[in-house]
């Protein structure tokens, strides 16, 4: 939950961005949110890496890591 939080703030942080580039009298806020971008970027990544909302099952001695949805005759480029 606070991930899908994070990333719709950001999301919506990038938007506020471009916004005001297109805004001349913004030019201000536009330098403030451009020095503050790589802070939130930082702490957007963060925060999706330390997520543990998905637990995933141990590989065994002969699996190989894929995609859990699909299997690997069905995505057709497997020999």
């Amino acid at each position: 939950m606070k991930t899908n939080v994070f990333i719709i703030a950001a999301s919506l942080y990038i938007i506020l961005f471009l916004i005001t580039l297109n805004i001349t009298s913004l030019l201000s806020l536009s330098l403030i949110l451009f020095a503050l971008f790589p802070f939130m970027l930082v702490g957007m990544v963060y925060i999706v890496l330390k997520e543990k909302g998905f637990s995933y099952r141990e590989l065994g001695e002969k699996d190989e890591w894929d995609y859990l949805d699909k299997k690997k005759n069905d995505m057709g480029f497997f020999g």
